[in-house]
């Protein structure tokens, strides 16, 4: 396979019918959804013991990381379906665990794929001063100990998302377009799906369960706080021990250049294994992902082996992860070497 055979057919496949979600898709759509809704229903409803019930609380929240990663990742990169309609529907799936899909469109389809990994543009690079993720960012004496507090930054995450992130980024956009009626629109919506959620997820438990009342928000934050550290898998492949160092003047959006620009700035975890590729929705695939953001994530495991002969064939350089515990693990490392003072 030559490059002008892979840029072609990658090219074509990003503007085809074909990149779109398959039978496999809907049947990963619908479990998911399915998984959520039973695992709910089972928490509250059901005449079972308290303990079953917590069982079930947790295996719900955990629902919530695999039906983003699955279902509102693809659908906010319109690579699921033309259907206008469904398109619509299915990128509220992320409304429906909490975070706004507006926002996160905002962040991630503007800025992290157009600007990925660099400081002051992508949001993932973003560290708040807290965080050290690129050489460009301002030491601090705090950053030598990243390493060992950045578990629990990131058990955070989610909280974050769901009850701050938001609201500081609406507040952000109606500062600069205060008029926008778009935004304005989008905030409302937030606002009803952020009260539905607390709604089903902790006052509604809260009437209904029997237990100690303490005991269900305790579990929802606890959960919520592991969540925190399993989405991490998004940061990990572009911050971590193989990845180079990005500039501005790398970025291009001529298709061949941006090949090598994320063949040099991104890495897949386990891209090999059928189960992580199935679980996480192709997140850990991210190097087909960030070539191809706009096709559907049922895919990638096939155009990623594609992408690895490819580059044996041509000699260049493919950065992967066997595990995603030694992506994890290059990832902590990464973050050790950005906190020492240059």
């Amino acid at each position: 396979m030559n490059t002008p055979d892979f840029s072609r057919k990658i090219t074509l496949l990003s503007k085809s019918s074909e990149r779109l979600g398959n039978a496999s898709m809907t049947a990963k759509i619908v479990f998911w959804l399915s998984f959520w809704s039973f695992s709910w229903m089972l928490a509250v409803y059901a005449p079972v013991s308290d303990s079953t019930r917590l069982i079930a609380g947790v295996f719900h929240i955990v629902a919530h990381l695999f039906i983003a990663l699955n279902i509102g990742h693809d659908a906010n990169h319109n690579a699921i379906t033309n259907s206008p309609f469904l398109r619509e529907i299915l990128k509220r799936s992320f409304d429906l665990v909490g975070i706004s899909s507006y926002c996160w469109r905002k962040n991630h389809n503007g800025l992290h794929h157009h600007y990925t990994s660099i400081k002051d543009k992508d949001v993932t690079a973003d560290g708040r001063t807290i965080m050290r993720f690129t050489s460009s960012a301002p030491w601090k004496f705090f950053h030598r100990y990243q390493y060992l507090y950045a578990p629990v930054i990131y058990s955070a995450v989610v909280l974050n998302y769901i009850f701050v992130r938001d609201f500081l980024d609406f507040g952000r956009y109606l500062r600069k377009s205060p008029s926008d009626k778009r935004i304005w629109m989008a905030l409302g919506e937030c606002l009803v799906f952020k009260t539905f959620y607390i709604g089903y997820m902790i006052i509604l438990p809260v009437m209904l369960f029997s237990g100690n009342k303490i005991e269900i928000i305790t579990l929802f934050i606890l959960t919520q706080l592991i969540l925190g550290q399993l989405i991490i898998v998004i940061q990990v492949p572009h911050f971590n021990m193989n990845t180079r160092a990005v500039s501005e003047e790398n970025l291009s959006r001529e298709w061949n250049r941006n090949l090598e620009f994320v063949l040099n700035h991104s890495s897949d975890l386990a891209p090999f294994s059928p189960f992580w590729n199935w679980v996480l929705g192709g997140i850990n695939l991210h190097v087909i992902h960030h070539i191809a953001p706009e096709v559907c994530h049922i895919h990638y495991p096939q155009l990623t082996k594609e992408l690895s002969a490819y580059c044996r064939k041509e000699n260049k350089s493919y950065t992967y992860y066997d595990s995603l515990w030694d992506g994890y693990l290059s990832h902590y490392g990464y973050l050790k070497t950005m906190g020492q003072k240059e």
